[in-house]
């Protein structure tokens, strides 16, 4: 029972602490970044529902404990009296965080994330965090990057429709029915010529659908990846201070649910300081060999290829469709001249999947790696503060699916 007597009162003391850290941030002199204003005012609206509750609760706690050790001393029994002494400290850290809720999270943002004084070698990154706040900045870029992408899934599409488009097309002689495959029947020799040398040049094509598609599928995928990390950083700049901290403080008080209200003020703290953290060490510098200058770079050189590759497509493509003797010889001429220029739509295609596979390991970091990150720094950060205010997160979360089984 002693280390339970030690383990409480290290509770104690860093909480008091984190409140005498105040005295760099008085109620006078406090002054939190504009984007946490609206945070501060539903807080404040939402702690006046949950904080009469948390100090009867925090009364009955101390009142619990009082008697507890009484019994102990009563009874001459030392381990009763080590669980009351135990209740009772927790019992006080519980007050305490009752008391400074509002307090405390004004000074961990201040202390966190940039001060709203900014100095004179803050960047202007910085100062864009402290002006929107880091969530809506971190939505903005990554916003930016799911509309760039979504430009490259849009030319993706066009080079594949226009492939698709070139390798099925068919050369009919006018009088034919409607959907006839039938080949130029001008002439044997003619027929022939044309008909094996268009087979050999849609086989040809037909080699880059599949990439180009599987490509598209990537694009796709990370469009989707992205869209994934922006609901998450919505989702937790939602719900980490406005459900899960006065929940988690309310729950901590009562020992039967100490361990959960612990574990939901450890995942508020991390997911609204550590995860979005984690991310703005990436996508704080914007500068050209950033992360997020590198990716942008990289997108924009693709879709750049892509406008070109598909330039040189579609005049091609278009041809499909027409019929009559003259629109035959149009064809043709075009079929003809296309194939002189199609060494340089072939390099561009080559080019670009050179590209892509160039640049894939800065896709994969953005889209795989960083969210993994974060989510691993957010949850060992979780798990090393849910001891603090309560149970091991890894501990609490063994013991109920144990009892669940």
């Amino acid at each position: 029972m002693c280390l339970v007597w030690l383990d409480n009162s290290f509770k104690i003391k860093f909480l008091i602490f984190l409140i005498l850290l105040g005295s760099a941030y008085s109620q006078e002199s406090l002054e939190i970044p504009k984007w946490y204003e609206n945070y501060d005012k539903q807080l404040q609206e939402i702690w006046k529902t949950y904080q009469p509750v948390a100090m009867v609760a925090v009364l009955l706690s101390f009142l619990v404990a009082s008697l507890l050790y009484g019994f102990g001393i009563i009874l001459n029994n030392e381990r009763l009296r080590n669980y009351g002494m135990a209740e009772f400290l927790e019992s006080a850290a519980s007050l305490l965080m009752v008391i400074f809720f509002l307090l405390a999270l004004q000074i961990l943002v201040n202390v966190f994330y940039f001060p709203a004084q900014t100095e004179s070698g803050t960047t202007p990154e910085q100062k864009q965090v402290v002006k929107i706040g880091p969530f809506a900045y971190l939505d903005a870029k990554l916003a930016l990057i799911q509309k760039t992408a979504n430009k490259t899934f849009t030319a993706l599409a066009t080079t594949l429709y226009y492939l698709t488009m070139i390798s099925s097309f068919e050369l009919g002689s006018p009088g034919t029915a409607s959907g006839s495959s039938a080949i130029l029947k001008y002439g044997p020799l003619v027929s022939s010529a044309l008909g094996s040398g268009l087979t050999i040049y849609q086989r040809f094509l037909n080699t880059f659908i599949t990439p180009f598609a599987e490509l598209a599928d990537f694009t796709a995928g990370a469009i989707r990846a992205i869209s994934l990390q922006r609901a998450l950083l919505k989702f937790f700049a939602v719900s980490a201070l406005m459900v899960f901290l006065p929940m988690g403080v309310v729950l901590r008080i009562f020992p039967p649910t100490r361990g959960a209200g612990g574990m939901l003020i450890a995942m508020a703290f991390s997911f609204f300081f550590i995860f979005p953290f984690t991310y703005l060490i990436f996508y704080l510098p914007s500068g050209p060999n950033s992360i997020y200058g590198i990716l942008m770079r990289n997108l924009y050189d693709i879709n750049k290829k892509l406008d070109e590759i598909n330039s040189k497509l579609y005049p091609f493509s278009s041809a499909t469709g027409t019929s009559g003797f003259l629109a035959l010889i149009s064809i043709l001429y075009r079929f003809v001249d296309y194939l002189i220029s199609f060494i340089t739509v072939l390099s561009g295609v080559i080019g670009l999947l050179n590209l892509f596979i160039a640049y894939f390991p800065t896709f994969f970091f953005v889209l795989s790696l960083l969210p993994l990150i974060a989510g691993t720094a957010a949850f060992t950060f979780m798990i090393l503060l849910s001891d603090l205010f309560g149970e091991n997160a890894v501990d609490y979360a063994k013991k109920w699916v144990s009892r669940i089984v």
